[in-house]
């Protein structure tokens, strides 16, 4: 009994998977066309070989064999975008220099704006004063410089004349949908414009005149607006931005900084007595130059400083002289002076007064 439910059970289970089979089988298709199909699969011969392909064009001269396949579209896409002349780029630059000739590198700086039909933005340069041509201040400048956006890699190659890079830094930002939805908008303000104007001329009542002309006013100033958004876009993408900062330096920063093995102690106080000596060195010189500078100012206060001193005296020694009487034989005595001493008499017969603390 147990054998027949199971033999019924698998023969079951044999009917439902031949029927899942023909409901998942394709459509019928040409028996000839299968076997042919079959044959290329399992042919060997029908696979091409290296030497069927050609080297130049990458294309297969044996059947069955397909041309490669291109690049996606999506990173096909981003080449294109990069490579449209019509994308609105503004590209700006940083550059930071050090020179030890600083007057020759702005020359430099000036003459290399003008190769490239560039111009001078704007600049700060600081100039150098008696003091600080001895003292050997370094300056700084700082300029701001536009050249054409096709000569900004060029320039940017260039600025190694300058001096000593130590940094270069660009950017660049995409402004084609700012663009040209400006540039929509300001066609559609110019038709309502149109329109306005042509129901300005058409309308009778002082009312309706008003309140469009109020309306024309409007849209002209918008137009005018986003006109000028739009030139300033186009100056910005036509002449690329590069700011430019100038060090004055002794030396320039070594391009490559080897390893330094660490310094013995008899090294180090060397190198500490020689900075003193070269810092007392340079004290010494700024003050003598100081001292130079300042010797006038010195000498007429020294001058005021003396006379106020001996006025003082002066005046002192008169108010000390008013204080002492002079005497009646040419002398002087000091006033409120008794001519005996507490002690004795003042008559000379008398015995002398004695105190009590002596008894």
């Amino acid at each position: 009994m147990k054998w027949k439910v199971f033999g019924l059970i698998l023969c079951a289970a044999m009917i439902l998977s031949l029927f899942a089979a023909c409901a998942n089988s394709p459509a019928p298709m040409d028996n000839a066309g299968n076997s042919q199909n079959a044959m290329k699969r399992m042919d060997p011969a029908a696979t091409p070989s290296l030497s069927d392909i050609d080297e130049e064009s990458g294309e297969s001269t044996g059947d069955g064999f397909s041309a490669p396949a291109e690049a996606e579209p999506s990173e096909q896409n981003e080449l294109n975008i990069l490579a449209d002349p019509n994308r609105k780029r503004i590209r700006m630059g940083n550059l930071l220099v050090e020179s030890t000739s600083f007057d020759a590198s702005l020359s430099k700086l000036r003459t290399l704006v003008g190769t490239f039909g560039g111009y001078e933005d704007s600049s700060q340069i600081p100039g150098v004063s008696q003091f600080d041509a001895y003292s050997k201040t370094m300056r700084t400048a700082t300029l701001t410089v536009r050249v054409p956006a096709e000569n900004f890699d060029k320039f940017l190659d260039c600025a190694g004349d300058l001096g000593n890079v130590l940094e270069r830094e660009t950017s660049s930002e995409d402004v084609t949908d700012q663009y040209f939805d400006t540039e929509a908008h300001v066609a559609m303000l110019k038709m309502e414009l149109e329109m306005l104007k042509t129901e300005f001329e058409k309308s009778t009542k002082m009312e309706d005149s008003i309140k469009l002309l109020d309306r024309i006013t409007g849209v002209q100033y918008e137009i005018e607006k986003l006109t000028g958004t739009l030139k300033k876009y186009d100056g910005l993408v036509k002449y690329s931005t590069i700011h430019v900062v100038i060090r004055e330096v002794l030396a320039v920063t070594p391009a490559e900084h080897p390893t330094v093995p660490p310094k013995t102690f008899g090294e180090r106080l060397s190198n500490a007595f020689t900075d003193a000596v070269v810092r007392v060195k340079e004290g010494g010189a700024s003050f003598l130059v100081f001292l130079a500078g300042a010797a006038p100012s010195i000498l007429i206060w020294g001058i005021v400083i003396f006379l106020v001193v001996w006025l003082i005296r002066k005046i002192v020694q008169k108010s000390r002289r008013r204080v002492k009487k002079p005497s009646a034989a040419g002398g002087t005595a000091e006033l409120n002076t008794p001519p005996w001493s507490p002690n004795e008499s003042p008559n000379p017969d008398e015995p002398p007064h004695e105190d009590n603390d002596d008894k």
